[in-house]
């Protein structure tokens, strides 16, 4: 859906799948996928190149198996790290957007202790809601504010910043 209305590249390791991406055919058996890759104008290709597809990116979405193993009784998430690492070495900030956005085990700003993240859903709503950002001319951002966080946006719409509100007990 994605690329309906913006330029979408789909980064694969496996060949053959990226060539029937780029031949507009589904490399899964789903008829909806496959219906809809025929009907849509899609703006959508497909690469093995993750450095090109991931240098001028503003988004990465992460759309990865995620094994679980029963007998460890946990979710295998090695290939979401792998393709996190990947897209940290590119994109120096994307290491920051992961830490505030999901939070980090060891936070150097904060004495190296835990910090909670921000859920997506959150920085969108303060983003959209608040209706009179403050201007920071000290980091040349906008500050948005909801109940739940608090977002700062540069002047260049990257997210430099964000904070999770405190729940009062």
């Amino acid at each position: 859906m994605l690329a309906q209305h913006n330029e979408v590249i789909a980064v694969d390791i496996i060949p053959k799948k990226v060539k029937l991406i780029n031949d507009i055919l589904s490399p899964i058996k789903d008829e909806y996928i496959k219906k809809y890759f025929k009907k849509e104008n899609l703006n959508l290709y497909a690469t093995l190149d993750y450095e090109n597809a991931y240098k001028d990116a503003d988004f990465v979405v992460i759309a990865t198996p995620t094994n679980y193993d029963s007998d460890k009784n946990y979710f295998d998430t090695s290939a979401v790290e792998d393709v996190i690492k990947q897209v940290i070495k590119i994109k120096s900030q994307s290491k920051h957007f992961i830490e505030r956005v999901f939070g980090t085990k060891n936070d150097p700003m904060h004495n190296n202790r835990a910090r909670s993240g921000v859920s997506l859903e959150n920085i969108k709503d303060a983003i959209l809601s608040d209706k009179e950002p403050i201007y920071s001319s000290k980091n040349d951002s906008f500050v948005f504010t909801n109940s739940k966080c608090q977002v700062s946006i540069n002047a260049n719409g990257n997210l430099i910043q964000t904070n999770p509100k405190k729940v009062k007990k």
